[in-house]
């Protein structure tokens, strides 16, 4: 399949005190990051993260592949924490994050967009998305008040409203009264 356009590969760095990171290639990153964990943005320690813009998924595909090829002796099992149906489990490496910030400064070295901090990003990301978050929240109300939400479609709602106010402290006010009918609906 072609495409033209922006694409990316990342490279994210996991929180806490192991040196793993996760490198890959999405069309959509944020999508592509919720699938590991619904609180990837605590589980991935964004700062310490960067995304290089291609403009098309054949540069992207070779982009990634010479991150994976020089970083193979690194190769590690995923965390535990990242489900097996988000996939991408052979990209993940221990112990490489020097490195990889040496390849994706070279990528910036060669006239690649490079993004060093995900945090600004993603908050860029998820500002953008908060009318569709707006949508879904609405809906969802309404759906628990007829007694058709199911308990995991809340969570995840909640979790993702939890992902919004991680980059934007005010969204929970912006939406209280929503998130209330959420969470009181069907008590």
């Amino acid at each position: 399949m072609a495409y033209s356009g922006d694409d990316h590969v990342y490279v994210l760095a996991c929180a806490g005190f192991e040196d793993v990171l996760k490198v890959g290639m999405s069309r959509q990153p944020l999508v592509r990051w919720q699938s590991f964990h619904p609180r990837w943005f605590e589980i991935f320690e964004l700062e310490s993260s960067c995304l290089i813009r291609l403009d098309s998924r054949r540069e992207s595909r070779a982009c990634e592949t010479r991150f994976h090829r020089d970083l193979a002796a690194h190769r590690c099992p995923a965390p535990l924490a990242m489900p097996m149906l988000a996939g991408g489990h052979s990209e993940w490496y221990r112990g490489a994050w020097a490195r990889a910030h040496e390849l994706a400064a070279g990528c910036e070295a060669a006239g690649l967009p490079v993004e060093r901090d995900l945090r600004r990003w993603a908050a860029r990301q998820m500002a953008a998305e908060q009318p569709r978050l707006y949508e879904l929240l609405s809906t969802a109300a309404q759906m628990a008040w007829d007694g058709q939400l199911a308990p995991m479609s809340r969570r995840g709602l909640l979790d993702l409203v939890d992902a919004h106010a991680h980059f934007d402290p005010a969204v929970p006010e912006r939406f209280a009264e929503l998130l209330d009918a959420l969470r009181n609906a069907g008590r």
